[in-house]
């Protein structure tokens, strides 16, 4: 080999292992402690979720969103392949909302998320090595969807479940066949399994006639016109009839604000007790069971086929 081949040769292995070296470093500049092990970032999607704040405009690829979405509703001490199933989850909301075009808003989402530098705080002296945590996990389940039928889903999630989660098909419509009932045992040894809720008999009549003004109710009785009609097959209320009204089950839990559309009501100490079952609409994947299936060893892959039948998890870049 000539002379000044060998010398280039030389040079690109070195500069090969100049920057092979310089990547941690970076790291460390940028957040003031060396990560353990192989440092891991997210990838490019193309598309872009804006947050405006302070009146500042912030455009972030949603690759480096998801990250925050997660932390906003779960922690990082959370079981990884949790946290890999929720990331799919939120990118398949995201972009399900998105549609065809190529940014959108985060107050459309209406989510919570936390910004990097919230996190820096919280985490403080751990920020690198969780952040890298993040980045492994967006690195493992880069640009996945679900999809069903070719068409991406609407993946609902709720964080209790009142011992099974609801069919799709049974309370939205065929469309949303993907969302099996399925059995959730361990959600009723949660905390927040149970609430319950206590109302004066006027102010729960006040709460009701939020619903539909036109409802009759008798503000010193109400409960004597108040009967629930009809459940679902995983025990949530469909229907409900309040006086001269039939109400459904999702709008009464909304307007009254309480944790469950699963839920039982009868007279307690001369007012109204409301006792929920569960926390959430019920719909789609249980965060709580979710996590018990990571824990007994469960892959994300095998956790969103737990909650949603006849999909495929899919690169977006697909569609």
């Amino acid at each position: 080999m000539p002379p000044h081949h060998i010398r280039k040769t030389f040079f690109k292995i070195l500069l090969f292992i100049i920057i092979t070296l310089a990547i941690p470093t970076v790291f460390t500049l940028f957040f003031g402690k060396k990560t353990s092990g192989k440092i891991y970032t997210a990838s490019d999607s193309g598309k872009f979720i804006t947050i405006e704040a302070n009146g500042i405009t912030e455009k972030m690829d949603v690759e480096d969103f998801i990250p925050c979405a997660v932390m906003g509703q779960l922690s990082i001490e959370n079981e990884e392949e949790l946290l890999k199933s929720f990331a799919v989850i939120i990118r398949t909301y995201i972009y399900k909302e998105m549609g065809d075009k190529d940014s959108l808003s985060a107050d459309k989402l209406n989510i919570p998320y936390v910004s990097y530098s919230e996190l820096e705080a919280l985490w403080q002296d751990k920020f690198p090595d969780n952040y890298n945590r993040l980045m492994k996990i967006m690195s493992n389940t880069s640009l996945e969807v679900i999809t069903s039928n070719g068409q991406v889903i609407s993946p609902y999630y709720h964080s209790i479940s009142c011992g099974n989660t609801r069919s799709g098909n049974e309370v939205l419509g065929e469309e949303f066949s993907y969302m099996c009932s399925a059995s959730c045992p361990d959600d009723k040894a949660s905390t927040d399994y149970f609430k319950a809720y206590y109302y004066e008999n006027a102010d729960f009549a006040k709460l009701v006639r939020t619903i539909d003004s036109e409802i009759i109710i008798d503000d010193t009785a109400p409960l004597e016109n108040v009967q629930i009609v009809s459940r679902d097959g995983a025990g949530y209320v469909m229907d409900l009839t309040i006086g001269n009204r039939t109400v459904n089950g999702t709008s009464f839990y909304e307007a009254m604000n309480i944790n469950s559309p699963s839920f039982m009501i009868e007279e307690y100490n001369g007012g109204v007790r409301i006792t929920t079952y569960g926390k959430g609409h019920g719909l789609g994947l249980s965060l709580c069971y979710a996590s018990v299936l990571a824990k007994k060893g469960s892959s994300y892959k095998e956790i969103l086929n737990y909650f949603y039948t006849n999909i495929e998890i899919s690169d977006k870049a697909i569609f």
